[in-house]
């Protein structure tokens, strides 16, 4: 029960950096912004449905991808700087960690 109390902790605290620095965004890319942080809170909502399931894995790590692939574009586009890539990135990554613990722990 450990890990999934440190996961939806680790991705409460990305969906709260996600908030803070959509602010940097341009009017520009609304719907950018506003995919980011749909698929960011849809993670936490597929994190708490498998709370419950233990099952379909395979959406967690498709939400975990496109949240990386947001913040590739992200960078790529100047939105963010090199930290705060670093930042949501190293945070994205410990967060798919525990993802990977998760599907161990329970396929066996």
């Amino acid at each position: 029960m450990k890990e999934e109390l440190k996961i939806f902790i680790e991705t409460k605290s990305f969906i709260e950096l996600v908030s803070q620095y959509s602010i940097l965004f341009p009017k520009r890319s609304v719907v950018f912004k506003n995919r980011f942080m749909d698929t960011s809170f849809s993670l936490l909502e597929e994190l708490y449905l498998f709370n419950y399931r233990k099952k379909n894995m395979e959406i967690l790590f498709m939400k975990i991808s496109l949240l990386d692939y947001y913040i590739e574009y992200g960078y790529k586009n100047r939105f963010f700087s090199h930290k705060i890539n670093k930042e949501l990135s190293n945070k994205l990554s410990f967060i798919l960690r525990l993802c990977y613990g998760l599907k161990r722990k329970y396929s066996a």
